[in-house]
């Protein structure tokens, strides 16, 4: 066994294994390092870990035909970086990945844990240490290619808005529908000078998501949606549960620019998006206030109602309306009506009447709005619904 001492660890990037809701790894054989690389990293683990210790399993070679695994070893200045990515193919898949960087000097680790499932916007992010210090922000940033979060800043505006979802996503939309109204989707979101720009990748830790009220509901943040880290080779222990690691939280991903281009515009606002990436992909929206020159997030396309696109029909006052459309007809079922009502910066969902909603997984809704009256047709099916009392009801209760 090799000394322990107070050495600080060196860190090599890891490369979150992201599933934005969704690419299939199907289409490439399994990713596997030489094996004498594999075999001299494993038995560096298992000389340094004894019974007991709460560290992750090693990772297992993988079978070359299994296509849902990959793994990957490096040898650095210090000992070595395992990345082990795993995960299925469609709407039901889970997915996850373990980084793991060894220090051979003092047989000091640091880890990071992910999870997330199918249609998903972000992963639940467990980090772990031993042997060493609690990882510094910068540590963290490299080890897991994400900024921590800094909640009042433009830049992670994005973030927290989708983090103060009522509803944390998935193949379908997981609102409680009572009647045809929902909402809102989230809170009033603070105001940002100037135009929306890029939005790095963050980690909210349980701690910052606390700090903004939005708990640990989100994906896999807490512990029967994180699979469990195994057992050590040599270690008879699993690792602890979430209440019990140290840093906890959740990865939300990176997004492009925003078109600057709006999609819809209206008495001096406009409608502005940014792409979501992924299977069924989405959008997220921000308003802006051409007079002042400012803008806020307002909703996102991933959660409480699902779409790859929005189209934007028209306004009714100070109301904005869209219906939003899946390109996967497993995903339609989370398509919905969407109000953005300007005076509160909140995002509302209307749900679709039954037929057009059931029709809809086959081919997506269209509609036009006259006044109040939005006329929809999916499929052979049409519809027409006047907007007015679920519309009266958003302002009584913004």
């Amino acid at each position: 066994m090799s000394p322990r001492g107070a050495a600080g660890v060196g860190l090599v990037a890891l490369v979150v294994f992201l599933v934005l809701g969704a690419a299939d790894r199907g289409d490439a054989q399994a990713q596997r390092p030489p094996h004498a690389l594999y075999a001299a990293a494993r038995a560096s683990w298992r000389q340094c870990f004894r019974s007991g210790e709460p560290v992750p399993a090693f990772p297992g070679e993988p079978d070359p035909q299994d296509y849902g695994t990959s793994l990957e070893v490096k040898r650095t200045r210090s000992g070595y970086w395992i990345r082990e990515m795993s995960g299925g193919a469609g709407v039901e898949a889970t997915y996850g990945g373990v980084a793991i960087d060894l220090e051979l000097r003092g047989c000091r680790a640091l880890w990071a844990r992910d999870a997330t499932f199918d249609g998903a916007l972000a992963r639940g992010v467990r980090v772990g240490w031993i042997h060493r210090n609690a990882p510094r922000d910068d540590e963290l940033r490299s080890l897991l290619g994400a900024e921590p979060a800094r909640p009042a800043d433009a830049p992670h505006a994005l973030a927290r808005s989708w983090l103060l979802h009522a509803c944390e996503g998935g193949v379908e939309s997981t609102l409680t529908w009572r009647g045809k109204l929902a909402g809102p989707i989230a809170p009033p979101q603070p105001w940002h000078q100037g135009t929306p720009g890029p939005t790095p990748a963050t980690f909210w830790s349980s701690r910052a998501l606390a700090s903004i009220g939005a708990g640990a509901r989100t994906p896999a943040a807490n512990d029967e949606e994180l699979p469990a880290m195994g057992t050590s080779e040599n270690a008879g222990t699993n690792t602890p549960a979430i209440s019990e690691v140290p840093i906890a939280g959740v990865f939300v991903p990176a997004f492009a620019r925003p078109s600057q281009a709006p999609a819809f515009s209206t008495a001096g606002l406009d409608v502005l998006e940014a792409t979501v990436q992924g299977r069924n992909g989405g959008r997220a929206v921000a308003l802006r206030d051409r007079a002042t020159g400012r803008y806020r997030w307002v909703a996102v396309t991933r959660g409480c109602v699902q779409g790859t696109t929005v189209t934007w029909l028209g306004a009714v006052g100070a109301r904005i309306v869209g219906i939003t459309r899946s390109e996967s007809g497993r995903y339609a079922r989370g398509d919905a009506i969407l109000v953005l009502d300007v005076p509160s910066g909140t995002a509302w969902a209307i749900r679709f009447p039954d037929a057009i909603r059931d029709e809809a997984v086959d081919g997506g809704v269209r509609g036009t709005l006259t006044g109040t009256r939005l006329a929809l047709r999916a499929g052979t099916k049409s519809a027409t619904m006047d907007l007015r009392p679920e519309l009266a009801r958003i302002g009584a209760r913004r």
